[in-house]
């Protein structure tokens, strides 16, 4: 039997013998599974555009599950590494679709599900915060999950905690004690790494996959026979934002509050009571760190009189205020030499902390150790502050290759800054060579071509398999898309009154998830539709007032009749099927805006090397993420409804064309109700 038929077979067995289980057989499944199977067998690339519906993730996992099997049999392994985009998908995999397959299957496979270090506790920095804590109902909490977690996992108390306590007790690389520890044997990090080494099926998060390219902590993830990339189109986004550099006003106050409590803890001091040159350094650096952390206030404030009230400063525009630009530089050149006249003493005394270690016996050594890796982390943030500062900022000042910018909020500003060629380079990194790979998701093409994702990677002259499926769902009889001819204006009040006045038409039914583009216009809209919508059987919901995302999902789900607005996070992740959803309203093509730094540094570039960065980057990207906005309509093939795109954009420009191919398999309809 070829595959198809032993999955046809497996599958139909199966579900003879459980009442529970409906095996729906699609052809576009045996067709994935098929490619997906040839590309195991012959260690290639596959790019498959498979569209909701298909069942992707049992044609994905069923070939891997085979050659786990098979592998046994002869004595050998067979490893396979599953990364998403989302947490949804990876607990959906984890707890649902690999128990029902290794049933299926009746056997037992090595699974893990490993996530990044800092969701787990370490031991060793909770025990000292519960020591030294004056949060009375904080250290009860946590000594009664210490008592309790097997897993040590963040997501157990991520509702109980806040992130600031939490950041004190998570486990991290660089205050690691490793096997000196007294707690290694009961790690959470290192057991659940021991668990995922030895696993069979790995679930693991893009962000995992490519921050381990750098830094190769985890050695059997390139190891592995088959890397499955799950929710692709989300796969370069991730990238740049790990690759994004950051220094905040709040993580430098932080690190120089931990130095300063470091400095009075007397234990740490009771070491070297005896060896005056130590002492004398170490008064050196408690009064350096008090000198920098006021000089650090002075900048900060310095730098929120200067920006005003602005949000967000784009250092490489154009038309960027020349002065303001000036004082700028001046103020950050100043704050790094003050950085630096910091940062003498404080790597000299690091210096002195390892030689003065090897000097104490083993037993005060392992104690000294704690101490050390707490000081040696907090060196070498604040080198890696000066790299950011002085390389990417100062030195790169008018290198617009790097996208350079400032976030500004009430308490905090936060520099950023992303080279664009490391972006490419990390790319090539990420795909392992003479390995079965493959990149799948519902948008991942576009005009049958995979461009989009092939010249980011760096893979464009590779050999790969390129597949795009249709869709198992009859959309032109279950969907309706309806276009309204409305033109997009921000600053224009009456557009925001005929948009408010069309939902209030389209959403009178309710069981509608309205999608924006941006926040302000979600909640200006919110405001009106609400003011005027009178039946009050319909519940209305925003993203961002009371409830996570996860619980808006579940709320829209289990109540009987609703409206959610939602943003950028709501057009993707979203499966309700049946009669909870019949409406989908899009209120604005999803353009990323020319003012996003990244976007505007990637412009500039095209353009100078004349090409168009519209239809390069920006259409496509408009396009895909459309896509997985009207995918949230039909789930099933008993699903039926209507999309409402009201920006006339998407059947009236210049560029109306190249949508419009995109969705040929659509009925697309006017909207009149304007």
């Amino acid at each position: 039997m070829n595959i198809k038929e032993r999955f046809k077979n497996k599958f139909e067995n199966y579900s003879e013998n459980n009442e529970y289980f409906v095996f729906e057989l699609r052809e576009e499944q045996l067709e994935f599974l098929e490619i997906w199977n040839k590309a195991v067998n012959d260690k290639k690339i596959a790019l498959i555009d498979a569209p909701t519906g298909i069942g992707k993730t049992f044609a994905y996992l069923y070939p891997v599950m085979e050659k786990i099997i098979e592998a046994e049999k002869k004595d050998e392994s067979f490893k396979a590494i599953i990364a998403t985009s989302t947490i949804n998908l990876q607990e959906q995999i984890f707890e649902k679709d690999l128990p029902l397959l290794s049933d299926i299957f009746d056997e037992n496979f090595k699974v893990k599900l490993l996530k990044g270090r800092r969701n787990y506790a370490c031991r060793r920095k909770a025990e000292e915060f519960i020591r030294n804590s004056d949060d009375s109902e904080v250290t009860k909490l946590l000594i009664n999950w210490l008592n309790e977690t097997f897993s040590g996992e963040y997501q157990e108390i991520e509702n109980k905690i806040s992130s600031y306590h939490w950041r004190q007790i998570e486990s991290q690389a660089s205050t690691c004690l490793g096997k000196t520890c007294r707690h290694y044997r009961h790690c959470y990090f290192f057991n659940s790494r021991i668990e995922a080494e030895n696993s069979e099926i790995l679930i693991i998060n893009h962000h995992l996959l490519i921050t381990d390219t750098a830094k190769k902590e985890y050695p059997f993830i390139k190891e592995a026979d088959a890397l499955i990339i799950d929710e692709a189109h989300n796969f370069i986004p991730t990238i740049e934002s790990i690759l994004t550099k950051m220094v905040s006003l709040l993580d430098v106050k932080y690190q120089l509050d931990e130095l300063i409590k470091l400095n009075s803890e007397l234990k740490f001091l009771n070491f070297f009571e005896k060896d005056e040159e130590l002492l004398q350094n170490w008064e050196d650096i408690v009064s350096a760190s008090r000198i920098f952390k006021a000089e650090t206030e002075r900048f900060f404030k310095k730098l929120k009189e200067l920006l005003e009230k602005k949000g967000q400063l784009n250092l490489n525009k154009d038309d960027i205020d020349y002065y303001l630009l000036d004082s700028f530089y001046y103020s950050l050149e100043e704050y790094i030499k003050e950085l630096d006249i910091f940062r003498n003493p404080l790597s000299y005394i690091d210096l002195k902390f390892k030689d003065f270690s090897q000097t104490l016996s083993e037993t005060k050594a392992a104690r000294f150790k704690g101490y050390l890796v707490s000081y040696s982390s907090v060196v070498e943030y604040f080198d890696e502050v000066k790299i950011v500062l002085n390389e990417y900022f100062l030195e790169k000042r008018d290198n617009f290759i790097v996208a350079k910018w400032l976030d500004i909020k009430d308490k905090n500003i936060v520099f950023n800054a992303l080279d664009l060629n490391n972006s490419d380079d990390l790319s090539k990194e990420i795909i392992p060579i003479e390995k079965a790979v493959l990149f799948t998701s519902a948008t991942l093409s576009l005009n049958k071509e995979f461009y989009n994702i092939k010249v980011p990677l760096g893979i464009s002259d590779a050999e790969t398999v390129e597949v795009r499926l249709k869709s198992p769902f009859d959309l032109k009889n279950q969907m309706t898309i309806k276009v309204a001819s409305l033109n997009y204006s921000y600053q224009n009040k009456e557009y925001y009154e005929r948009l408010n006045n069309i939902l209030l038409k389209v959403l009178k039914n309710g069981h509608a998830l309205v999608l924006f583009a941006s926040y302000n216009d979600m909640n200006l809209i919110y405001k009106k539709f609400k003011s005027k919508f009178g039946n009050k059987k319909i519940k209305l919901y925003m993203q961002g007032k009371e409830f996570s995302r996860s619980e808006l999902i579940e709320i829209f789900k289990t109540e009987e009749n609703s409206i959610l607005f939602g943003t950028r996070s709501f057009w993707e992740g979203i499966d309700i099927k049946g009669g909870k959803l019949t409406t989908v309203v899009i209120t604005k093509l999803p353009f990323k805006s020319i003012n996003d730094p990244v976007v505007y540094s990637k412009d500039k570039l095209l353009k100078l090397k004349g090409r168009n960065s519209f239809y390069e980057f920006m259409l496509p990207d408009m396009i895909l993420t459309l896509k997985q906005g009207i995918g949230r309509l039909i789930r099933s093939k008993n699903d039926i409804g209507r999309v409402y795109i009201l920006d006339s954009r998407f059947n009236n420009s210049s560029y109306s064309s190249v949508i419009m191919r995109e969705f040929k398999d659509f009925r697309i309809e006017d909207f009149r109700g304007v």
